[in-house]
């Protein structure tokens, strides 16, 4: 690193750190359990103190049936049947069954009264907060996916549960949780006008992540209405689906969407949305890149895992499997291979894929930051919780910001792809004007040379009075140019040979008996044949005309039909 500016090889050092305690220091804290108070102390809720995790101070209690209520649960507990639960997070229960958590919670003279449970970004069906009041009877509040909106005890975008300490003694605090979708869960104590603030700081700034991927998605409408190109269309697609996902995995959907958006079907939609969006996202970077022509094997790739992926969707989609590991991992493959086609095409100067690549690798790293912050931890034996307070983020917003960034770089590469494209149709449509030029002016000096119609018309006189020798001949050549009449090949050289004459001969001959040359005989005898076509129908359009007589040129069969014949083709095709 010696070779590096200064602030490169700070933050190079910073990175080395960041690395070493994600190896070492994370999987420390894990082997120690983080256990701080076996005996479960009662929790000292004071304006200090506004959050924290609170999984190593609590003692659990296992329901696989779910069958236990709140006194037979309070029995349990005193029979001695709870034991103290040592690590951060908590395993979800079985399918069917429910884990039962048992905490005090003691507030302070300075400390406030109303305090939030919260339980992270799990989806959880119920959570039960039974609280114990002085009276010896409890209070109880309900949230969850499977609990209507209107009972659920707090709005918000993910379960909570609200905790209200008068006293300031020790609380006696019994949650159920049941139904939970997640690996693991985090139970948090949050003051009420932190989670309060919390909750208004992470909404304005998804209601400004959604509000500029809806512009963009506007834009690329636009684009595509305009273009009428199929990449702008894959991209509108892909961000349709990023933003339905995004609505439904952050949370908005459980907010405000009501039970049933909320629940398992919101999990399916989420999932099903954010893999039909990698889909479309690879769809676009292959037509974009144009794999098919410039990399077949990379496009085969690409093609594998579009298959790979809409194959997890419909097994997604059916309940057939979980397979949302197992499509990060697909999508992150993916990508890298898309990613690295597109550098290759950026490193020789192609500009939509210098800026395809630069919004790839944006994308990728917010997924993989996304992925990272939440299998690392499981991945060397930690709580995901424990890492999360290590790098010091409560939400992670990396994926947002990475599908931001990606939508503003693909902004200018399809930009720069339909200036290529305009480009391109400008060359074409130049060269088609000057081909086009050149064969006219052809048409006109082969038309100087042959001559006027009335001149080949005294010409076709002259062949009608030879001598009976010269009949004969005008008869055999005449033969051999109707039966081959459609042969393209058909000229003055192959009518030489099989006449058997040098084209030298050839020309005198036909200059003596008929005052014209073969070339001319030849396209007499196809234009005639031409004109029995068209009045008879038996072709449709002139340009099937045209090539039944051996003429690939529809405008140059037209052009001389109508100076031998006095009217185009097409009239006399549509009279007929």
């Amino acid at each position: 690193m010696g070779d590096l500016p200064g602030y490169l090889r700070m933050y190079c050092h910073r990175a080395i750190l960041v690395v070493l305690a994600s190896v070492v220091l994370v999987p420390a804290l894990s082997a120690a359990e983080l256990c701080r108070n076996a005996e479960n102390a009662a929790i000292k809720l004071t304006v200090a103190e506004r959050s924290g995790l609170i999984g190593d101070r609590v003692t659990v209690f296992d329901d696989p049936a779910g069958a236990w209520d709140y006194d037979r649960i309070v029995r349990a507990y005193e029979n001695g049947e709870f034991r103290p639960h040592c690590s951060l997070d908590f395993a979800p229960p079985a399918p069917g069954g429910a884990v039962w958590i048992r905490f005090e919670a003691e507030r302070q003279s300075t400390g406030p009264e109303d305090w939030v449970v919260t339980f992270g970004e799990s989806q959880i069906d119920e959570a039960q907060l039974y609280q114990l009041q002085r009276d010896g009877l409890f209070s109880l509040k309900r949230t969850g996916r499977a609990v209507p909106p209107s009972s659920r005890d707090l709005v918000s975008r993910w379960p909570a549960v609200g905790l209200s300490i008068e006293d300031t003694g020790p609380t006696t605090v019994y949650l159920r949780l049941s139904g939970v979708t997640a690996p693991f869960v985090s139970m948090q104590l949050v003051e009420a006008k932190r989670f309060a603030a919390r909750e208004g700081r992470d909404l304005l700034m998804l209601a400004a992540v959604l509000g500029f991927m809806v512009a963009m998605l506007a834009y690329n409408l636009v684009i595509y209405i305009r273009s009428r190109l199929h990449q702008c269309l894959y991209y509108f697609l892909y961000l349709g689906c990023i933003i339905v996902h995004v609505v439904i995995y952050d949370g908005l959907a459980y907010r405000f969407g009501g039970s049933v958006l909320s629940g398992p079907l919101a999990d399916n939609l989420a999932q099903a949305f954010a893999i039909a969006g990698a889909v479309n996202l690879f769809l676009f970077g292959r037509s974009l890149l144009r794999l098919p022509e410039t990399a077949p094997r990379t496009n085969r790739v690409i093609l594998w895992a579009c298959g790979a992926l809409a194959a997890a969707l419909a097994l997604e989609l059916a309940g057939a499997l979980p397979l949302w590991i197992g499509t990060m991992v697909i999508s992150l493959l993916g990508g890298a291979v898309l990613c690295g086609s597109a550098i290759s095409f950026a490193l020789k100067g192609h500009r939509p894929a210098i800026y395809f690549s630069l919004s790839f690798l944006a994308l990728l790293i917010g997924v993989f930051l996304d992925f990272a912050a939440f299998y690392f931890p499981l991945a060397v034996g930690t709580d995901p919780s424990v890492w999360t307070m290590f790098v010091g983020v409560q939400q992670n917003w990396s994926f947002h910001i990475g599908i931001c960034a990606e939508a503003v770089l693909i902004s200018f590469a399809i930009t720069y792809f339909i200036r290529d494209m305009q480009n391109e149709t400008a060359a074409i449509r130049a060269e088609s004007d000057a081909a086009r030029q050149t064969y006219q002016e052809n048409l006109a000096a082969l038309a100087e040379r042959v001559g006027i119609r009335d001149r080949i018309t005294e010409k076709t006189a002259a062949m009608m009075s030879p001598r009976s020798s010269d009949e004969a001949f005008l008869e055999k050549a005449s033969a051999l140019v109707q039966s081959h009449i459609a042969d393209t090949a058909l000229d003055v050289a192959w009518l030489a040979r099989e006449l058997a004459v040098s084209e030298r001969s050839l020309r005198r001959r036909f200059g003596e008996i008929t005052g014209g040359s073969p070339v001319e005989f030849v396209r007499r005898a196809r234009l005639e044949q031409g004109h029995r076509y068209l009045e008879n129908g038996t072709y449709q359009t002139v340009a099937e005309v045209a090539r039944a007589v051996g003429i690939s040129s529809p405008g140059y069969f037209a052009r001389h039909y109508r100076e031998m014949f006095g009217r185009s083709p097409g009239e006399v095709l549509r009279k007929g």
